[in-house]
């Protein structure tokens, strides 16, 4: 059997990429299963009986499927990745599963003769082990809001995401230190909104893990330093028509913006 490997993902409710290994069998459609008693799990990791997660109902297992055109190569050796839509154990369309959500909305978009296009910036904060083995904050001695190098990111571990991520195909375009410290943006190109949302997602995870292995606990949470300001994530978004020409913006109208 082939050490080749595919890393099937789905997006939860809490926003984590939980993800399973299976063979890797070449470009194809396929899925596998989960237990939809995921969505029952908090962030601590306990079990309440959440709209979806049918943990009163036995727990039965969803499907994720998969399409063979939307595998990539990941970010490690012998590994392709994919992200999935969710099912019920009956093949319906799994009702909490955002991603299948965000499909339908952009197909009433489309119905409407208008494409949804989406760019994602992501901030997040460093943190390193220190003497005690306790995560601190990175120190980044000469960082500033618009900083590179390596007063900003001493240990270059930004330097590392940037080539792995084009390493692997994902779009990224800017990466800098954010107003606080140690914060940091990653800005991805904007596309379809689908596929952005992919991007963002999987880079993402990318980043963390890159980063982990350069020593850095990199987390997107909102505010994991009480206080420091907080991060966000941005979603600038825009409506193309068939001629792809952005029609929210209105260059002659007084706010710039269309009707």
């Amino acid at each position: 059997m082939s050490k080749q490997r595919l890393r099937v993902f789905f997006c939860d409710h809490l926003n984590l990429a939980r993800s399973k290994y299976v063979p890797y069998v070449g470009a194809e459609d396929g899925e596998s299963r989960f237990c939809q008693g995921a969505y029952a799990v908090t962030y601590d990791k306990e079990l309440i009986p959440a709209p979806g997660s049918k943990m009163l109902e036995g727990l039965p297992d969803m499907i994720a499927r998969y399409q063979g055109n939307q595998i990539r190569g990941g970010w490690y050796q012998d590994e392709q990745v994919v992200v999935c839509d969710l099912f019920d154990s009956a093949g319906q369309p799994l009702e909490v599963c955002g991603r299948s959500l965000l499909k339908r909305t952009v197909a009433q978009w489309r119905e409407r003769g208008l494409e949804t296009m989406l760019g994602v910036e992501l901030e997040a904060f460093a943190f390193v082990r220190d003497h005690n083995n306790q995560w601190v904050p990175y120190d980044t001695p000469g960082a500033f809001v618009y900083s590179t190098g390596p007063f900003s990111d001493p240990l270059g571990f930004t330097e590392a995401i940037w080539d792995v991520a084009h390493e692997c195909g994902f779009p990224l375009e800017m990466i800098t230190s954010e107003y606080d410290a140690p914060q940091f943006e990653f800005t991805l190109r904007y596309d379809n909104a689908v596929k952005a949302v992919d991007d963002s997602f999987l880079f993402r995870l990318l980043a963390r893990e890159v980063a982990f292995e350069q020593g850095v606990l990199l987390t997107f949470m909102p505010k994991p330093i009480a206080e420091a300001g907080g991060s966000g994530v941005h979603f600038n978004f825009s409506f193309q028509d068939s001629a792809g020409k952005n029609v929210v913006g209105d260059a002659g109208s007084a706010d710039k913006l269309s009707d």
